[in-house]
This record gives C-alpha cells, structure tokens and sequence, in this order.
C-alpha cells in the first residue's frame, strides 16, 4: 500500500485567483481535499475527478467538525495512503491551525508538507486601497488574533497602544468593541483611523471607514459581520485615495454564468474582469452520445454528403473524434461543403485545417435558416452531427428546400444535478441580480434543477430562440442579445446593469 501524505495548503483570502501555483498543483493531484468555510468553492473545479470533497467550514458558534475531529480526518485518509490536501483560507499558519495540525499529523506518524498561501491581513487592506506600511505612515505592521479563547487575555493591549505601526485584527468582529476600548484604555488615541474590510478581495467586499472611538458603532449601522479584518493605523487615511475595486463597474453583481464547466470560462473570465462575482452554475453536462453507431455509420459514406453542419463547438468535437477514432483522412472532407454557426464554431472547424463554405453574418438562429436556404437545392444531401436534443430548426429549413438530412448524434447533453445548494438559496432569496442563458437546453435545465422561482435576478437571453424557450417555462428575460455571441451576451450584462464602456 502507497504512504499517504497531508499538505497544509493556503488557499488565500477570498479571490480565488490569488492561489499560489504550487497549490493549484496540489488540487489537481488531490484525492481527498478537507476545506474550509472561507475557501472559495471556485478553487474546488480544479479538483480531479472522484476527489472526495470533506467539508471542516466552521461558523461562529457552529462548527461542522470539532478541531480534534479534522485532525482525525487527516489522519485516517493519510493512512489509507491517499494524498490528502488540506486546504484553509488564507495562510494555514497564520491564525489557520496549521501548526497545531501539523503537530498532530507529525504525532502520528504521517508525512506532511505546508503550501503557504496569501493571508488576509494584507491582502484585504490592498483590495480595499489600504498598504499596511507607507514611508510617510507605518514601518511596521502588527498580526493581532481578535478571537481570544475564553478566559484567556493573551493580548498585551498596552504594549499594542504604544506602538505606532499598522494593527490588523483578524477573526475580531465579535470582539470589536473589547478591541477598540481596551486600546483607548490604554492610552490610543480615540482619533486613530480604522477601517473593517468584509469579505475583502471579493465582489461581495464592503469597506467601513471611522476612528477606533467611532469603528464599533459605524459596523452596528451597516450591519457588517464576519468574515472581516479589522485596521487601525494613519494607513487608513489613503483609502479613499487608493480604493480601485469598488471602481470596477460590474462591483457587487452577482451574475450566474449556466454554462458547462469547460465552457463558462470565458463569459466568467469577463464578468470577473470587470469586477463582478460570476457564480458559476452548469446546468449542463457535455456527455458521449448513448451509441456512436449512426455517426459511425455516416463517417463509412462521407462520399454521399453535399454538406456537412455544425452548430457547436460541442459538434465539431464529437464528430472529428470520431474520424480519429476510426483513422479517416481528413481528406475524406474533401468535396463536402461545410456550413458553420457561431464565431466558435468556425474558429473550431477552421483549426481542422478546414475552410467554412458559408457562414451566417448574425449568428442567430433565423438568420441560419435564412442563409442556409441560399445554398440548400433540391437533392442535397446533409450530414447534421448535433446534440440530442438539438432543435428542428435546421432540418426544417433542408427538407423544405428539398435536400435530405441525417442528423446523428455527435455528444449528449444531459441536466447537471451536481450543484451547489447553497446557489439556489441565493438564487431564490434575491442574492443574484442577472441569470445568464447561453441555449435553450441550459434554460430548461435550470428550471428543471432549481425551478422557476429566480427572485430578483433580471435575466439576459443569447439569443431570441433561448428567449423563447425562457418564456415558454414562465421566466421574464430581461435582455436578448441578438447575435448570438460571448461577446454580444456581456453587452447586454453591461446594458443591463447601466454600463458603459
């Protein structure tokens, strides 16, 4: 049996791309990762698939496992011979436990390594405009846990009022006003700048700015809560000055990207750019066809074919593996004209080594049909490797030019039960503001998944076909881009939410 191994992991502060490229490797190797409350769910995509998933997330008063009970967990998994990521918000040896787990993994005989990661008692104060040392403010910066154990008074509040560097607090919500007036006990001026940075280095992040006489009373009116850190010090003078995140114009929206997990990348790649959360939501997965024997039957007699159609990268895919599966010569293509949807999708086939015979213009479904039946006479004969649940939009259009289609399945698509509740919750409760639907098949599976009920979310359509389908299951769709691109769909994000860029 192989020797099981524990890595401590810093998976960062909140922004999930903040995590360091040796933990990412990690991930990806992972066959059990233990995470916590403050890790962010994104990261766990990068996971290898049948990675157990143990989840330690600890709530204040609450906690899903004891201290001594994860410690078990690493334990056991590590004598089971499995590589064993522990992954903690922020720095594992910063106020994480890190130590006192490593302790115990070393007591017990198990191998372990530690991944340091990005902690928040820096990274929050920059999101939010804040250096924890200027040269015209603070050489120094000072760590202080807010969150003493019960009947301890560890921290030397005299000694921390002296000094005249930077003091971040972290874990010290509860305790902010013990904080504030055990300093100015002890001889802090009441002035003192201070600022709490809630979920820092997130869309979801809320900066509240006072003196350390006046911080307690200012975080009770905007009812900010935990997860925060807490500055004291001149640096937080120049947080209006240095602010930069707030000033990003998607800021605090929440936009669901329905999209499959290969595919949201992009959309969220420039939903995040612009500052906001994209909250990832597939409602759909891309899966191998039940039998490849009708595809397989037509790649035999390609001679046949006047035209060959794909209306998706997920198309292209599946019907060029199994060209390669069978070793058929790309050359077989020869005298097969070839007819493509979406910018994608001619990029993809074009990457082949292969030129698009005819291309719509606007990539909507009613200008495809349009220009398809300009090229479409009476006799052709068309190949369609398509999803299983593709439209009849284009075999309408061929049969009634008088061409013949054999539209074969190329790739499955099939609902995605596997989705965070939690998302549904926020979904529900009003905690997302736009809903994006990139088909008609992601529409269908949403409602299927998390049901017609969207609470506040405004929701922006691909194209007038996904719109359509919107409607028919009782949703109001906001806006529909009309051609039917990444491109055209973050317009209408942009649109909606008042941008302009």
């Amino acid at each position: 049996m192989k020797k099981g191994k524990v890595y401590l992991v810093g998976a960062g502060p909140g922004d999930y791309k903040l995590i360091t490229l040796k933990a990412l490797e990690l991930i990806q190797k992972a066959e059990v990762l233990v995470y916590d409350r403050l890790v962010n769910k994104k990261i766990l995509k990068y996971r290898p698939t049948g990675c157990e998933l143990v989840y330690v997330g600890k709530k204040p008063n609450h906690h899903t496992l004891t201290q001594d009970q994860i410690n078990d967990v690493l334990i056991q998994k590590a004598n089971e011979g499995k590589i064993v990521v522990r992954l903690k918000g922020g720095d594992p040896f910063i106020f994480g436990r890190g130590g006192e787990e490593a302790e115990y993994i070393r007591q017990h005989g198990a191998d372990f390594e530690i991944v340091p990661g990005i902690s928040s008692f820096y990274a929050c104060p920059a999101y939010a405009g804040i250096p924890v040392t200027h040269r015209d403010f603070s050489t120094s910066v000072h760590v202080i846990t807010g969150h003493e154990e019960d009947g301890k008074q560890d921290v030397d509040y005299a000694a921390l009022a002296k000094l005249k560097g930077t003091l971040v607090f972290l874990m010290g919500m509860k305790n902010i006003g013990t904080i504030t007036r055990n300093l100015i006990k002890n001889g802090k001026a009441p002035a003192t700048p201070a600022a709490v940075i809630h979920w820092g280095t997130t869309s979801r992040q809320r900066t509240a700015a006072g003196t350390i006489e006046s911080i307690e009373d200012i975080v009770k009116e905007k009812n900010i809560t935990s997860p925060s850190v807490l500055v004291i010090g001149e640096v937080v003078t120049l947080q209006k000055e240095l602010e930069w995140l707030s000033l990003k114009p998607l800021f605090g929206k929440r936009i669901l990207v329905t999209r499959t997990v290969s595919q949201a990348s992009q959309l969220t790649d420039k939903i995040e750019a612009l500052g906001g959360d994209a909250v990832e939501f597939p409602t759909i997965t891309i899966e191998e066809p039940l039998s490849h024997t009708e595809l397989d039957d037509a790649l035999q007699r390609l001679n046949i074919y006047n035209w060959l159609i794909f209306t998706s990268v997920n198309g292209v895919d599946g019907f060029f593996n199994r060209m390669r599966y069978h070793k058929i010569d790309i050359r077989a293509l020869g005298n097969i004209k070839i007819f493509a949807i979406g910018a994608k999708t001619k990029a993809k086939v074009e990457r082949m080594g292969l030129n698009i015979d005819a291309v719509p213009n606007v990539f909507n479904s009613s200008e495809a049909v349009k220009v398809l039946s300009e090229y479409i006479t009476r006799g052709d004969k068309v190949l369609f490797p398509t999803s299983n649940l593709a439209k009849d939009t284009i075999i309408n259009c061929v049969e009634g030019k008088g061409g013949t289609i054999h539209k074969v399945d190329a790739y499955r698509t099939e609902p995605n039960y596997e989705v965070d509740p939690d998302i549904i919750e926020d979904i529900k409760s009003g905690k997302i503001d736009i809903i994006t639907f990139a088909s008609s098949s992601a529409v269908e599976n949403f409602v299927r998944i998390a049901g017609a009920d969207i609470g506040n979310a405004q929701i922006c359509s691909i194209g007038p076909m996904t719109t359509e389908t919107a409607v028919s299951f009782g949703l109001k769709v906001t806006a529909t881009a009309s051609n039917a691109t990444m491109e055209d769909l973050m317009d209408k994000i942009l649109e909606v939410c008042g941008v302009k860029i």
